[in-house]
C-alpha cells in the first residue's frame, strides 16, 4: 500500500517523526511508513515485537484492533505520547515535550482503547480476583518466578472475548424476543410517511411501513440495520412515486442485493453497478460475497421471473469515484446501499453523493445509506478502506447541495432511546455461537466508534 501523498494528517505526522528519529531508531508503524522511513516494523508482524528494539509507535486510530495489545499497553505505561491529529498518536521513548492529558485527539485513543480493551474492566477483576494466582499454569512457573506476562494477557484477552459473547448473546435474545410479541398482518399496502434524512430506529423496525418492504423482499423482520437500508431506499422511491412501470434506476455498488431484482419485478428499467471483479478480488469483496460478478449473480429469483430480470436488469462496472459520463443525466433515481464509505476517504464520499446527481434527469432522486459515527463530533476514521460520517460532514454536504439548488430531506439526527438503539453491537460479527445471525445490529462498533446506517434523500434541481 503507497503511503498517502497527499493526505495532511499522514504527512503531518511523518514530518514531525522525521524532525525527531534517529539514526538506527526503530518503529512500529502501519506498512506505509516503510516507503518513507527506515527501520518500520508493520503492524502484521508485532507479534515479533521485542520492546528493547524499539523506540517509536505510530498508532492509527482505526487500526488499533490490529496491534498485538499487549504492545500497545506496553508503550503506554513506559513510553510518552508526543505527537497526535485527527488520525494519529505517537508515543516515543524520547524525552520530547508531552502532549497534554487535556489534548482532544489523545483522549480519543485512551477513550477507544478502553472500548475495544475493556481494560478499566481487567484493572477491577484483576484486583478483585486476584487473577495472577488465579492464572498462573504451574508448568510455565517455578517457585523463584512470576507468571508469565504474556499468557496473562492472552487470558484476559479470552476473557475479553467471552465478555463480548455473552453481551451479544443478551442482546440478541432480547432482539428476538422483541420480534415475536411483533403482530405483523399479511398483504400490508405501502405507505407515504414523509420520509427523512435519518438514522436507523428500533421504532423503524416496528412500523407497518418497514414490514411492507420485507414482505416485498421476501425477508422476515429482523433488527438488523442492512434489511432497514434497502427498505429505506425502496421506501423513498415509493414516496416520489417512482415505483412505475418505464422508470429508470442506477443502482451503485450493488454486489449481491436483493433491489435490481424487486425493482425489475416493477418493470422499471434498472442498470446496477459494482467495482470491477479484478480491483474486487484484489479487496477481498469476491470472497465476501459483496461484489458481483456476473449480471444471473445478482437475480433473485423468489422476487422476479428470470425473463422479466433478464429484460429490465443491464450491468456496468463502475468506479464510483469517477462516474464514466455515459451514465449522466439518464435516470429518474439513482441509489447506493453502505458503499460510499469504502471510497477512501470522507471526502470522496461526500463528493460521490454530489457526482451521483448527474446521473439523474432534472427533478430525480438519489438515495444513499452509510456508516453514521453518532456519538463523535470531532474524531472518526477517516482516509481509511471504511470511513465513518459525522454530523458536520452530512451538514456541510446539505448546506452545499441546498446552495446549488438541490432538496435535501431534512436531516434528522435523532438515534433512538429504544433498549436496541442503546445496544452497540461487538465483533465478532461472525460468530460461530450465533448460528442464526446477528438478531441486534442496528448500532455496532466499527474501530471503536459506535456507528449506525443513516439514509439521504436528495431532489435533483429542476
Amino acid at each position: 500500500m503507497n503511503f498517502p501523498e497527499n493526505d495532511a494528517y499522514w504527512l503531518d505526522t511523518l514530518k514531525f517523526i522525521q524532525l525527531h528519529i534517529r539514526p538506527g531508531d526503530h518503529l512500529l508503524a502501519p506498512n506505509e511508513f516503510t516507503e518513507k522511513l527506515d527501520g518500520v516494523l508493520d503492524y502484521s508482524y508485532s507479534h515479533k515485537f521485542n520492546e528493547n528494539n524499539y523506540q517509536w509507535l505510530v498508532v492509527h486510530k482505526g487500526r488499533l484492533s490490529v496491534i498485538n495489545s499487549c504492545i500497545v499497553k506496553l508503550f503506554f505505561q513506559k513510553y510518552s505520547p508526543v505527537f497526535a491529529n485527527e488520525v494519529f498518536v505517537v508515543f516515543s521513548e524520547y524525552n520530547l515535550p508531552n502532549l497534554q492529558p487535556a489534548s482532544i485527539h489523545l483522549k480519543s485513543l485512551y477513550v477507544k482503547v478502553s472500548y475495544l480493551k475493556l481494560h478499566n474492566m481487567f484493572k477491577s477483576f484483576f484486583q478483585k480476583f486476584n487473577l495472577l494466582k488465579l492464572m498462573r499454569e504451574p508448568q510455565r512457573t517455578t517457585a523463584n518466578q512470576q507468571p508469565n506476562l504474556n499468557y496473562i494477557n492472552e487470558r484476559l484477552l479470552f476473557t475479553s472475548d467471552a465478555l463480548r459473547l455473552n453481551v451479544k448473546t443478551l442482546g440478541y435474545e432480547y432482539a428476538r424476543t422483541l420480534r415475536e410479541k411483533l403482530e405483523i398482518p399479511n398483504n400490508l399496502l405501502p405507505q407515504k410517511i414523509n420520509l427523512t434524512s435519518k438514522a436507523c430506529l428500533q421504532t423503524d423496525i416496528e412500523s407497518p411501513w418497514f414490514w411492507y418492504w420485507c414482505q416485498q423482499i421476501k425477508s422476515p423482520v429482523v433488527y438488523h440495520r442492512k434489511l432497514w437500508e434497502f427498505a429505506y431506499i425502496l421506501q423513498a422511491i415509493y414516496e416520489n412515486d417512482l415505483l412505475t412501470a418505464g422508470k429508470k434506476g442506477l443502482g451503485f455498488g450493488c454486489g449481491e442485493e436483493p433491489l435490481p431484482s424487486l425493482l425489475a419485478a416493477y418493470d422499471l428499467t434498472i442498470v446496477a453497478t459494482d467495482i470491477d471483479p479484478t480491483e474486487s478480488a484484489a479487496k477481498g469483496w469476491i470472497e465476501t460475497n459483496q461484489n458481483m460478478s456476473s449480471i444471473d449473480k445478482i437475480w433473485h429469483s423468489e422476487l422476479c421471473p428470470h425473463e422479466l430480470f433478464k429484460k429490465n436488469v443491464s450491468l456496468e462496472y463502475v468506479d464510483m469515484n469517477n462516474i464514466p459520463s455515459l451514465l449522466e443525466g439518464k435516470y429518474d433515481f439513482c441509489w447506493s446501499a453502505c458503499a460510499l464509505e469504502h471510497l477512501g476517504s470522507i471526502k470522496n464520499g461526500l463528493n460521490f453523493i454530489e457526482n451521483s446527481l448527474n446521473t439523474l434527469v432534472p427533478g430525480g432522486i438519489c438515495i444513499h445509506t452509510t456508516e453514521f459515527n453518532y456519538l463523535e463530533e470531532e474524531e472518526t476514521i477517516d482516509n481509511y478502506s471504511t470511513v465513518l460520517f459525522r454530523k458536520r460532514d452530512f451538514e456541510v454536504l446539505a448546506q452545499r447541495l441546498t446552495a446549488a439548488g438541490h432538496q435535501v430531506a431534512t436531516l434528522d439526527f435523532n438515534i433512538g432511546s429504544g433498549v436496541l438503539d442503546r445496544f452497540i453491537d461487538l465483533p465478532p460479527y461472525d460468530s460461530k455461537i450465533h448460528q442464526l445471525g446477528q438478531e441486534a445490529h442496528l448500532k455496532l462498533l466499527i474501530d471503536g466508534f459506535a456507528s449506525t446506517s443513516f439514509g439521504i434523500v436528495i431532489k435533483k434541481a429542476a
